[in-house]
C-alpha cells in the first residue's frame, strides 16, 4: 500500500514518464515514423500521438 507521503512522488514520476514518452513520440514523428510504429514504440495511444502532430 502506498503511504500518503509517497503519493506526490508517485504522481511526479508518472508525469515525467508521460512527458518523456511524448517527447520521444514527437521526435519519431519528425523522423518520419508511422503513427502505428510510434504507438508501438512508446506505448502511447494513436489518438494521443495524433494530438502531438497538431
Amino acid at each position: 500500500m502506498i503511504r500518503e507521503s509517497e503519493k506526490p512522488i508517485l504522481i511526479g514520476t508518472r508525469l515525467c514518464i508521460a512527458e518523456g514518452k511524448a517527447e520521444v513520440a514527437k521526435k519519431l514523428l519528425d523522423l518520419g515514423f508511422e503513427i502505428t510504429k510510434v504507438a508501438e514504440a512508446t506505448g502511447l495511444s494513436e489518438k494521443d500521438i495524433k494530438s502531438l502532430k497538431d
